[in-house]
């Protein structure tokens, strides 16, 4: 058959790009590319074409996808997708173009594990949950679930997928074309704990699979959301099934186990980037780096401040038309006194500057901006500040009484 930029997008896809591209792919890959068809259908208001995966269509559709909230990544993931796409159209002659919009940049983010306390608070959640499933306890049911997402490590939709015939001698085995990649099988030794509930949802379960429940897509993620929100645990999509597989990861790397071949990755790169917790981490912090290697550096600047910032003294001349001013706010509080000082002070996190009276022998002080307080009234022109100069009380127009 063949295609051009008029010919549908949704039957390029299925008569040409699937059957060269997705084959042996799971149907889960099936609909998310048919999911980004349909993206685009929308955002063009009709049947998308081929001729809509031009630097226009991808542009308009981009726009749309981001007035209606989507993530960076979702965005990303429906572009790639149709870029595809529009490369094996280009390479068998069904359109001119060649996809030119790239993928927007994404910040990485730290990946998030559950740790022991956060357990323990899902387990007593889960405890709480009634009703059953099929005639399986709603408890029973969820604990199981939770324990062998948290013994294997295993993407969900492995574990969705996981019939009774899997389990033999305490292994789970899983078929490849269940996993990510669909290219081998995992086996995996459970717990004596697990096996034993297990075989008791066994005698009451009346269903092939082991996690059956009707509309299961459609409504675990929402039931698991109630199960952290009862256990004041986040509960937004980044919290659900994916996270106990970041938290296999952080608690295998931190024991020093090889974390990348229990998840079946491809790269160590891929494990450190997405899935180790960084609070998993057993080795010294930065922090505590730092601070052992800055020990003694803040107690030997301080007594350094300490010794470099003694006070300064200045007395007001008594001939000096300041002192009377100086005279006329000590004796506002009460002070009448022979002779004035101007104390300026630096200790660590603090200075200012205090005005001193003695009178008989005894001393009153003040700080700066008591005087100031009663300096407000005084006409701009006669009010005064401290001169960097003489460090005395000077006369300065248009200018109030002010630090050293």
């Amino acid at each position: 058959m063949e295609f051009n930029s008029e010919s549908l997008l949704g039957d390029f896809f299925e008569k040409a790009y699937r059957v060269r591209r997705l084959r042996g792919k799971s149907p889960n890959t099936l609909r998310l590319y048919r999911r980004s068809i349909d993206q685009l259908s929308k955002a063009v208001e009709r049947r998308a074409t081929l001729g809509d995966l031009d630097e226009p269509g991808m542009l308009l559709l981009m726009q749309v996808l981001t007035d209606r909230g989507l993530a960076v990544a979702s965005r990303n993931k429906e572009l790639c997708q149709l870029n595809a796409i529009h490369r094996l159209a280009n390479r068998i002659g069904a359109v001119k173009t060649w996809p030119i919009l790239s993928e927007e940049p994404v910040v990485r983010q730290t990946p998030l594990a559950w740790q022991r306390d956060d357990l323990i608070k899902i387990f007593a959640s889960i405890k709480r949950c009634v009703g059953s499933y099929e005639g399986v306890p709603r408890y029973l049911w969820f604990e199981c679930l939770t324990r062998l997402l948290l013994e294997t490590g295993e993407r969900i939709g492995a574990v969705e997928a996981a019939e009774w015939s899997w389990l033999e001698g305490g292994y789970l085995k899983v078929p490849g074309e269940h996993r990510k990649g669909r290219k081998s099988d995992a086996m995996y030794k459970l717990s004596d704990g697990l096996i034993a509930l297990l075989k008791t949802m066994r005698e009451l379960s009346r269903q092939n699979k082991i996690f059956f429940r009707r509309e299961f897509r459609t409504t675990l993620w929402s039931s698991y959301g109630l199960i952290l929100r009862r256990a004041g645990l986040p509960h937004g999509s980044k919290d659900k099934f994916h996270r106990f597989r970041r938290t296999v990861a952080s608690v295998l790397d931190s024991k020093g186990h090889n974390a990348t071949k229990a998840l079946d990755h491809s790269r160590a790169e891929v494990t450190k980037r997405s899935y180790l917790d960084p609070r998993f981490d057993t080795s010294m912090p930065t922090s505590q780096i730092m601070a052992e290697w800055m020990s003694g550096i803040l107690d030997a600047s301080r007594a350094q401040v300490e010794a470099l910032c003694e006070p300064q003294e200045a007395y007001i001349d008594d001939t000096s038309e300041s002192k009377h001013y100086v005279a006329d706010a000590f004796r506002k509080f009460g002070v009448e006194a022979t002779s004035y000082l101007v104390r300026r002070w630096v200790t660590v996190g603090t200075s200012g500057v205090k005005l001193q009276a003695t009178k008989d022998g005894q001393r009153y002080v003040t700080t700066l901006s008591e005087v100031k307080k009663f300096l407000s009234a005084v006409p701009v022109q006669s009010r005064y500040r401290i001169s960097n100069q003489s460090s005395k009380l000077q006369v300065a127009d248009g200018l109030a009484l002010c630090d050293w």
